[in-house]
């Protein structure tokens, strides 16, 4: 989020298409400021390998229920572990990122993940950062969580929602999950 990427500083706001990334190269480093008032002093960011663990996360959406009709979550969750949390993943913080609404397009949604600083950050402080997706439908966006339709889960809004749950059952079992995950997605 500081000084790199393919945008100038303001670029979506000025622009308004591509992908949005008026936060890089404004001398501002957010995800920085975020981490630190999230987990306190941080070591400062190093380079992170371009190396992801690929979960599927079907196996982690709760059993169907009345309160739910879609989970619409994409067939994968991308997770950045870093060097130091591989032999003991279980040892590590977590932080989840939840993405704006990205299209549905894998190469876009890598981009938005290797130009938050978020890895560079958990690869110098083994934090590892788990970067769930939401598939989105036409009432909610392309690519967009459920912010605001009960009709695909009356619970959307609360921590009882489909897609939350997902992330919370794939964070209970994230040790094994990193263990199963693969290294690109087939």
């Amino acid at each position: 989020s500081l000084d790199h990427g393919p945008c100038s500083c303001g670029q979506c706001a000025l622009h308004g298409h591509g992908l949005c990334c008026d936060v890089n190269n404004c001398r501002y480093d957010l995800s920085g400021d975020m981490l630190t008032r999230s987990y306190g002093p941080l070591f400062p960011r190093v380079q992170a390998r371009q190396e992801f663990a690929w979960i599927p996360q079907h196996e982690f959406i709760p059993p169907m229920s009345a309160s739910w009709s879609h989970a619409r979550m994409a067939k994968w969750a991308i997770a950045y572990v870093p060097t130091g949390c591989q032999p003991a993943p279980g040892d590590c913080k977590v932080h989840v990122h939840y993405h704006g609404c990205i299209a549905d397009k894998w190469p876009k949604r890598l981009e938005w993940i290797q130009n938050l600083d978020l890895n560079e950050y958990g690869e110098a402080n083994n934090l590892i950062v788990l970067y769930p997706q939401a598939h989105g439908d036409h009432a909610t966006g392309k690519g967009c969580w459920n912010w605001g339709f009960p009709k695909d889960d009356r619970l959307f809004d609360t921590k009882f929602s489909v897609q939350l749950q997902t992330v919370v059952n794939m964070l209970n079992a994230l040790p094994g999950a990193l263990h199963r995950a693969s290294t690109l997605p087939s």
